[in-house]
C-alpha cells in the first residue's frame, strides 16, 4: 500500500505539489483554519519529496515561506478586522475559551517575542496571529517578529523532511514498508488520543462556562 502511495506523490505534476504545499501553509496561518490544515506536516512531506527528486528545495523554501507569511498575516487582519465576533461565535467557541484565553494571555505578558516563539508551539501558531490582530500591537511589529519565524519554522521543517526521507527511503529498501505500516498506525493511535482528551477538555469547560453564568436561586 505505501509503494501505491509514494508512487502516485512521485506522478503529481509538480505544479501541483506547490500548489498544494503553499495553499495548506497559507491556510495555516488563517484563524480556525490552522487547527485544521495540518501545514507542519505537509512541509515534512514536502521535504521529503525533495529528497525523492521530485520538488526543487530552492523553489519550496522561498514559495513556503512566503505563504507562511502571508498566512499569518492574514490571521492578524482578521483578527483585526472581526475581533471577538470570531472567537464568539460558533466555530471560534469549538475552539474553546480557556485557548482563547491562553493565547490572549501569551500575547499581552511576551508581546513581539510571542509572536516568534508562539510559531512553534502547537495550537499556538494557529491562535497567534489572530489574537496579536485583536490586540493593539502594530502590523509592523508584528511581522518583524513573525517574518525571521517563519523563516525559521519553513526551513527547519523542509530539511528535517528531507533529512529523515532520504534515512527512511534507505531504511524501507532494506526492512520494507510493513515498518512504516505499524510506525503509521502507531502515530495515529496517539493523534487520535490526543485529540479526545481536548474534546473532553473543551466540554468541560463548556460546562463550567454554563455553570458560572448561571444566576443564584432567591
Amino acid at each position: 500500500m505505501w509503494e501505491r502511495v509514494i508512487d502516485f506523490l512521485r506522478s503529481l505534476p509538480t505544479p501541483l505539489v506547490f500548489a498544494v504545499v503553499f495553499s495548506v501553509t497559507i491556510a495555516e496561518g488563517g484563524a480556525l483554519a490552522g487547527l485544521i490544515a495540518p501545514g507542519e506536516v505537509v512541509l515534512l512531506v514536502a521535504g521529503y519529496m525533495v529528497a525523492l527528486g521530485k520538488l526543487d528545495l530552492t523553489t519550496l523554501l522561498i514559495g513556503a515561506t512566503a505563504a507562511s507569511i502571508a498566512g499569518d498575516s492574514l490571521g492578524f487582519l482578521l483578527g483585526r478586522r472581526y475581533g471577538t465576533t470570531v472567537t464568539q461565535s460558533r466555530l471560534g467557541s469549538r475552539i474553546g475559551e480557556q485557548n482563547w484565553n491562553r493565547a490572549h494571555a501569551f500575547m499581552d505578558k511576551h508581546g513581539e517575542r510571542a509572536v516568534f516563539v508562539g510559531k512553534f508551539v502547537g495550537f499556538m501558531r494557529a491562535l497567534l496571529p489572530f489574537s496579536a490582530g485583536v490586540g493593539t500591537m502594530p502590523y509592523g511589529k508584528f511581522l518583524r517578529s513573525n517574518a525571521p519565524a517563519c523563516v525559521v519554522f519553513v526551513v527547519g521543517s523542509v530539511l528535517l523532511g528531507k533529512i529523515a526521507g532520504a534515512a527512511a527511503e534507505q531504511y524501507l529498501k532494506r526492512f520494507g514498508y510493513v515498518v512504516l505500516g505499524l510506525i503509521a498506525l502507531w502515530v495515529g493511535f496517539h493523534v487520535a488520543k490526543k485529540r479526545r482528551r481536548q474534546s473532553a477538555q473543551s466540554a468541560v469547560d463548556r460546562t463550567d462556562s454554563a455553570t458560572s453564568t448561571e444566576a443564584p436561586e432567591v
